[in-house]
């Protein structure tokens, strides 16, 4: 068998590197605040409704 020792890709250089991960974690933070909104909105509109109940 003839295995290349090397992908067929080209390395990457610590800076393109530094910023994929600069680009992963500031999608990971996206992600996490668009969570927490769908999350808030779904309290505040259980609330509202809690209190449309009560006022009827």
């Amino acid at each position: 068998m003839n295995k290349k020792s090397q992908t067929d890709t080209a390395p990457l250089t610590s800076q393109t590197q530094n910023e994929l991960i600069q680009l992963l974690l500031k999608k990971n933070q996206e992600n996490k605040q668009k969570e927490l909104l769908k999350k808030l909105l779904k309290i505040n509109s259980e609330k509202k409704a809690k209190y449309s109940n009560c006022q009827s």
